[in-house]
């Protein structure tokens, strides 16, 4: 059976690429299977073309983590800066 060609994208704590690569897979299941195994405790999403074929979070992910809270509110005041608006109401 003749393998595809599929890349894949590990995201960083925001959703934004850190890293792609590129990988063959006889079908969706074995890609999706390689990149989950190559990289058990990364978020990430595999494609094939333009079309995605699985996204996921890794267990343990918090998106309650102080980094990520920081972050957040670092982007919401830059916005409200730049646009003239209140944060708080």
């Amino acid at each position: 059976m003749a393998s595809e060609n599929y890349r894949y994208y590990r995201l960083d704590g925001d959703g934004r690429i850190h890293c792609a690569e590129w990988l063959d897979a006889v079908n969706d299941e074995q890609a999706v299977e390689q990149v989950r195994a190559s990289h058990p405790d990364a978020k990430c999403e595999v494609w094939r073309g333009t079309r995605l074929i699985a996204k996921w979070v890794p267990n343990g992910f918090n998106s309650d983590h102080p980094h990520l809270q920081n972050n957040v509110a670092e982007r919401l005041s830059r916005l409200a800066h730049r646009t003239g608006s209140r944060l708080d109401g």
